[in-house]
């Protein structure tokens, strides 16, 4: 009896993605084989000869599928396609929404309809998370994840030559860092690496937009006065050569850096060297290696990967609270950081009153917790990348 997993999500926001690696993490304690996809990095044509997948899937903007999910869903609404094509698989649904917008969750429920018309059959309720929740997501997410694994063991057995590996074991990192070189860069340089097409969301309708184009900035100036708490710019950028055209309505996506002072600040409290030069790739050592990172085997300084890629100015999950409490040396903060990564009611509340709530940040946490010094590969696993910032375009040229 196989016990193969498949799980695909779509996330815009990097959410979705999050407990995709949440769902496979407490699958493999149980000793199941999952893979985990992107929806549109998923090849389409051998979901039929799937057996158990589990489809996890945001919804964004005013009811829109999330970018790597279009593709997907294109597919998936082709009036050609039979209605029996799906009767292998087995599935279940689980959806992050935001109950303040009138399309409540309504990628995750087209989704599940669309399933059950294509003749797949559901093993486990579809799951609903709600932002608004004072728990947020996770509300919600917790008793669907521990009522799923509940019905794939009556359905898979765990082997009786295994066993259920710990939850507060840590697990191997499921990237590496190679250090090229140690400070044989001087501090104030950087390797200027022109960032790669997948760092930027795809549009499929449009073959200019996978090239990003670095325009030079001419104007950067503050509308509002200094002592105004709302900070408003005025921004102008030069596309002279790009050759890209606009109409309103338009997107034009960003790619923020963190700040070079901050940056500094964390990898001196990590007690790394900003000038060490480092590839980063994915721990061979695991099946799975889909959850590829723009920044793969691309030589960069230490800097050039706090400043360009770690989001450290996000709000930390669960996960990370979980991981970074083997480090910590100090037993109280050890204690602590335990307490916040328990899936009780009280380590949530814990966690919403001094994080969730306070909207307190990776490196904030990390300079709270300053006994706890987390190795590069775990905090490549546990904090999320820059994600591009979408500007809609309400002028023409």
């Amino acid at each position: 009896m196989s016990r193969d997993i498949l799980i695909l999500y779509a996330s815009q926001t990097g959410n979705g993605e999050e407990l995709a690696f949440d769902v496979q993490r407490e699958l493999e304690r149980w000793h199941f084989a999952v893979r985990v996809f992107a929806m549109d990095d998923y090849d389409l044509l051998k979901l039929p000869q799937e057996h158990m997948v589990m489809f996890i899937a945001s919804t964004t903007g005013q009811g829109d599928p999330p970018d790597n999910m279009r593709s997907f869903w294109r597919f998936l609404l082709r009036k050609n396609l039979p209605a029996d094509c799906l009767q292998q698989v087995h599935f279940s649904v689980f959806g992050l929404g935001d109950s303040g917008y009138a399309k409540f969750n309504v990628t995750a429920r087209k989704l599940h309809q669309r399933l059950l018309q294509l003749g797949a059959t559901p093993f486990y309720r579809r799951g609903l998370g709600d932002e608004q929740h004072e728990l947020g997501i996770e509300a919600e997410f917790d008793p669907w994840l521990e009522g799923l694994i509940e019905s794939l063991l009556n359905r898979f057995p765990l082997p009786s030559h295994l066993s259920v590996l710990p939850d507060d074991a840590l697990r191997p990192p499921r990237c590496t860092v190679t250090f090229l070189s140690n400070g044989s860069v001087p501090v104030d340089s950087t390797v200027h690496l022109p960032a790669p097409v997948t760092a930027y969301p795809r549009r499929v309708d449009s073959a200019e937009s996978r090239v990003p184009f670095v325009a030079p900035l001419l104007s950067n100036h503050r509308l509002t006065l200094d002592s105004h708490e709302q900070e408003v710019r005025h921004i102008e950028l030069s596309l002279a050569g790009s050759g890209l055209t606009y109409e309103p309505g338009d997107v034009l996506v960003v790619q923020p850096p963190n700040q070079s002072s901050d940056s500094d600040e964390l990898i001196q409290l990590l007690n790394l060297d900003p000038s060490s030069v480092i590839s980063i790739a994915p721990n061979t050592q695991f099946k799975d290696v889909e959850r590829s990172r723009p920044f793969f085997g691309i030589p960069m300084t230490v800097r050039e990967l706090f400043e360009r890629w770690i989001d450290f100015n996000s709000i930390p999950k669960r996960h990370f609270f979980s991981v970074l409490s083997f480090f910590a040396t100090d037993s109280q903060q050890k204690e602590k950081l335990k307490e916040f990564s328990l899936k009780t009611q009280e380590g949530k509340a814990e966690l919403y009153r001094y994080c969730i709530r306070e909207k307190r940040t990776v490196a904030e946490v990390l300079f709270d917790f300053h006994s706890a010094v987390m190795p590069l590969e775990y905090l490549l696993e546990t904090v999320p990348i820059i994600k591009p910032r979408e500007f809609s375009i309400s002028s023409s040229l």
